[in-house]
């Protein structure tokens, strides 16, 4: 009889980060998938939260999953089975002590997420009874200079730090008359990105962008760094100031400083599949679809 066994961790050390990557490549190699699972802790509400579940049959990883939930509330699930362990009980033998562990720490909603080429957790979401409940695109900026369409358009001036803020100069968009006022929509969408500042504080996990429209701030964003990928989540504008360009400027902003702050690194982003308008800023800023995830809630 095979020596089956489940080890939960907190946090995972290199050998065992390296088994799971190695995991992934077999993965990814039979299913046609993009998926990379996150090994790090550091955006979780708890450090003492055990995300990390390993199946081992004997000394051979045949099955991992992994739990983010940086919010204490919502929980998302990512697994991984050896292929030729497929269809065996590993990924149900995993969900039990990940969802104990989820139900001890008080977390409410849990997603498992999938892509919808593996037609193998597809099958099982649905076998279990999962709703599926929506969809979000992964999106890298393609490896260019331009950091944005427009970017080369413009001309913003010193790109140094004053007072930890990245950009051009303090003052507003103005209108013809010189007051702010008079500029419409359509204005703040042409405005150049110079008029607008940025800033950067290391934040648990990551860092921490804010968008200053003059002494104004209009929206946040948070980036994640993980090896050689840039991570940007959360972007979020002040709801009373959405639909007037303020998403591109953010955005084309955060590429500017991500660029120059650490070069070589690929950027991505993750955005709902039937968030339009947010998608069509980041298609002109430079990101093209890498690859989906559907998100199913689990009971």
């Amino acid at each position: 009889m095979k020596n089956n066994r489940i080890v939960a961790l907190t946090k995972l050390s290199e050998d065992r980060k390296a088994e799971v990557r190695a995991l992934e490549a077999l993965c990814r190699e039979a299913d046609g998938t993009e998926a990379v699972a996150e090994l790090s802790n550091e955006l979780n509400f708890s450090r003492r939260l055990k995300c990390f579940f390993l199946y081992y049959e004997e000394s051979e990883l045949i099955g991992f999953m992994g739990i983010f939930c940086p919010d204490g509330k919502n929980a998302e699930i990512q697994a991984f089975t050896a292929p030729a362990r497929r269809r065996m009980g590993v990924f149900t033998t995993l969900l039990e002590p990940a969802g104990e562990e989820l139900k001890y720490k008080d977390v409410k909603q849990v997603y498992f997420v999938a892509e919808p080429v593996s037609e193998g957790a597809v099958r099982t979401a649905e076998a279990m009874g999962m709703k599926r409940c929506y969809s979000e695109l992964v999106m890298r900026l393609e490896s260019d200079d331009r950091g944005g369409k427009n970017m080369s358009k413009r001309t913003d001036g010193d790109e140094g730090r004053s007072n930890n803020r990245t950009g051009g100069g303090a003052g507003r968009p103005e209108g013809t008359d010189g007051s702010r006022e008079n500029a419409g929509p359509a204005d703040k969408r042409t405005v150049p990105v110079s008029y607008f500042t940025l800033s950067c504080a290391a934040d648990e996990g990551g860092l921490k962008y804010t968008l200053f429209d003059g002494d104004e701030e209009v929206g946040t964003a948070g980036v994640y760094e993980g090896g050689r990928e840039l991570f940007i989540y959360g972007v979020e504008i002040k709801e009373n100031l959405r639909g007037q360009g303020y998403g591109a400027a953010f955005t084309e902003l955060l590429i500017r400083d991500l660029k120059r702050s650490r070069p070589g690194k690929q950027i991505k982003l993750q955005v709902r599949s039937d968030n339009v308008p947010a998608m069509r800023i980041y298609e002109s800023c430079g990101f093209v679809i890498e690859s989906e995830r559907i998100y199913y809630s689990l009971k």
